[in-house]
């Protein structure tokens, strides 16, 4: 992940600006913390579709892209799937983070110490 998105995003999820939800990248005010990376790479327009990640189940490709974000072997992503994170004693993802109660500020610092491989 490019390291200057990494810092917004950081920045962004400890700002306070945003509440935070689970399962969606929003949904009315609450974000999950993917969807606070939409929301400041100003790529995104919020509408219900986009929303639900019954829906599409990742971060939209153009998203990915803008931030730099690869895979575990190091490639780009290209395939609109979102990456794993080992961590601790397993491989997981941060939306998973986000779901089980982390907070932003816990995500924050997950982002902060692993930018370079996301």
């Amino acid at each position: 992940m490019k390291k200057e998105i990494a810092e917004k995003w950081v920045k962004a999820l400890r700002s306070g600006d945003y509440q935070q939800g689970i399962k969606r990248l929003k949904i009315e005010n609450r974000f999950c913390c993917l969807g606070v990376l939409c929301d400041i790479s100003k790529l995104t327009e919020w509408d219900i579709d986009q929303c639900y990640f019954d829906k599409i189940g990742i971060l939209p490709t153009e998203v990915m892209e803008w931030a730099g974000m690869r895979d575990s072997a190091g490639i780009a992503y290209k395939t609109g799937n979102y990456n794993e994170l080992n961590y601790d004693d397993g491989t997981i993802h941060l939306t998973n983070f986000n779901d089980k109660g982390y907070s932003f500020t816990k995500i924050a610092d997950i982002i902060e110490q692993n930018w370079e491989i996301l």
